[in-house]
């Protein structure tokens, strides 16, 4: 055996080749750690850096496009308030769309009433369908240029409330000088009916119907299924009374003699608003009053409705009950909701859509509705 002498002062690594492998280490030269196969360089944090900026810049973008789009909308939130005063002025806060051009100053203008006829409020605060036509028949009556209204209907009725609000108003259409002509496209039935009973001149198309008056206060009675899965309806009253029309019980005697006699002044008022507006004996609408609906041939035979025809007829009597040459006939329009688009925040919390769910079942045990029918 050989031996090496180390020279003096020499250390571990100097002078010497120390280890062996793939990272043996030589004296006077400086080697870099070994470096793990399952972990990247170290020149990835210049890619994390670059992501960062990135996504920064992304973001202050976005910021800029939701800010600019708010601008946007703010922009034509203040366009639509312009628009809808000059409506405001043009046609009583409605927009009109020409359907057949002629003489401005002798428009007629033709409002639809169609489905069932809801809604709660007036022409000045309320909500549904019956509101939103209430709203365009006021709009008419208070445009100078409109002189004669085709109300065009197809209706099988809705409540009894909301039916009033729209006979009123035609009647202001009427007390304005302006002709109001129903055009029955498909059926005025019970609270349609209502409605352009008190009408200048009814026209009912060939295929259309007109008929079912009459009120009815539908009722629904669970006590039966309440007593099969052991639920007992128990209330605390402060009079005997207070819960009429629950379905958690049978009616009295004295509560449906009470109720039929609601009914019978609502169906009173309905006869005779149609005596008074077609004309008629009371006593003969009360015979014709018994639920059923009416061909054009016996609505014509009855007194019911004026004429058998079509638009073009309806129209023909706008010109001359108005006494126009050149009619202008349009229909209203609504704008687009920018300001319902704008305050969609305000939508109802969960709290209050809950509260007013309570609500609705407390007084589910209240006296029903009316419905004309």
């Amino acid at each position: 055996m050989s031996t090496q002498e180390t020279p003096a002062g020499a250390g571990p690594g100097q002078g010497q080749r120390t280890g062996a492998g793939p990272h043996t280490s030589y004296p006077g030269v400086r080697t870099p750690p070994p470096q793990s196969r399952g972990y990247p360089p170290r020149g990835g944090s210049g890619l994390r850096t670059c992501g960062l900026v990135v996504g920064g810049c992304l973001m202050l973008v976005g910021a800029v496009t939701l800010l600019f789009g708010f601008f946007i909308l703010l922009g034509l939130s203040r366009i639509a308030d312009t628009a809808e005063q000059t409506f405001s002025f043009q046609a009583g806060g409605h927009p009109t769309e020409a359907v057949i051009p002629g003489d401005p100053s002798q428009t007629v203008a033709v409002v639809n009433l169609t489905g069932p006829i809801m809604g709660t409020g007036t022409f000045a605060q309320g909500e549904g369908p019956a509101v939103e036509v209430a709203k365009t028949l006021r709009a008419a009556a208070k445009d100078d240029r409109v002189k004669a209204v085709i109300l065009q209907v197809q209706s099988g009725g809705g409540a009894l409330t909301a039916s009033d609000l729209l006979y009123h108003e035609v009647k202001r259409l009427q007390d304005a000088g302006k002709p109001v002509v129903a055009l029955v496209t498909s059926m005025a039935a019970s609270g349609a009916y209502y409605v352009i009973a008190d009408c200048d001149h009814i026209v009912l198309t060939p295929t259309g119907m007109v008929g079912s008056f009459g009120v009815i206060m539908p009722r629904f009675m669970a006590k039966e299924l309440l007593d099969k899965i052991g639920i007992k309806y128990d209330p605390i009253e402060s009079t005997p009374l207070k819960d009429l029309g629950s379905m958690f019980r049978e009616l009295s005697e004295e509560e449906r003699a009470y109720l039929n006699d609601l009914l019978e002044t609502w169906h009173t008022r309905f006869v005779q608003l149609i005596a008074q507006g077609r004309e008629l004996d009371e006593g003969r609408v009360r015979e014709l009053a018994n639920g059923k609906m009416y061909t054009p041939a016996q609505a014509l035979e009855y007194g019911l409705v004026d004429q058998e025809g079509y638009f073009e007829d309806a129209l023909q009597q706008a010109e001359t009950l108005a006494g126009l040459t050149d009619p202008h006939v349009v229909r209203y329009k609504k704008a687009f909701p920018w300001r319902a688009l704008l305050q969609a925040g305000a939508a109802p919390s969960a709290r209050e859509i809950v509260r007013e769910g309570m609500r609705a079942l407390e007084e589910e045990s209240a006296l029903p509705r009316p419905e004309a029918r």
